[in-house]
């Protein structure tokens, strides 16, 4: 019964994580968007994010094609309510939650240069530019060397080590 419990919570929790974020589109040149609108973010793939509004087409943004982001807290302005308000008083103990603005350029998938701007919590933020950043290092890590290039001779460092001689293989 315990073991049930857990994974019904912990299943619970994992689809919670990539549900999809609602945002405000702040301002880019994606096509069909309209300026400050509410806008929905889908972090569900570690490739790409999916951002889908009202009677336009979604734009999916693959992380691999992110060619700079920037990053900063939007200041949020509270209205002082005077004390007799008795029903305002949530809003005087609870301050207001902090806004991220994200803003991505990339290029997509016709080759133009696109870009985007959203406002969102702080944890969809992080999560994006973290994804962001992981696939840049991923795509940084790719031109380097391989370790095995050292030991081994095969048909990727054949020009390093002359091309004379057995070539390693899977068979």
């Amino acid at each position: 019964m315990r073991l049930t419990l857990t994974f019904i919570c912990a299943a619970g929790l994992a689809l919670a994580a990539n549900a999809p974020k609602d945002i405000t589109y702040v301002e880019g040149t994606l096509d069909g968007f309209s300026l400050a609108t509410k806008t929905t973010l889908e972090l569900a793939s570690v490739k790409h994010l999916v951002l889908h509004a009202k009677g336009s087409p979604d734009v999916e943004v693959p992380y691999a094609n992110v060619t700079a982001t920037t990053h900063a807290t939007v200041p949020v302005s509270v209205e002082k309510e005077p004390l007799f308000k008795v029903w305002d008083l949530p809003k005087r103990l609870a301050p207001p939650a902090p806004v991220e603005k994200v803003a991505l350029q990339f290029v997509d998938k016709t080759g133009a240069k696109q870009s985007v701007t959203f406002e969102t919590d702080k944890k969809t933020a992080t999560k994006v530019l973290a994804n962001v950043k992981q696939a840049s290092s991923k795509r940084a890590s790719d031109g380097g060397a391989w370790w095995g290039d050292g030991v081994w001779k095969t048909k990727r460092n054949q020009g390093e080590w002359g091309g004379a001689g057995p070539i390693a293989s899977r068979e």
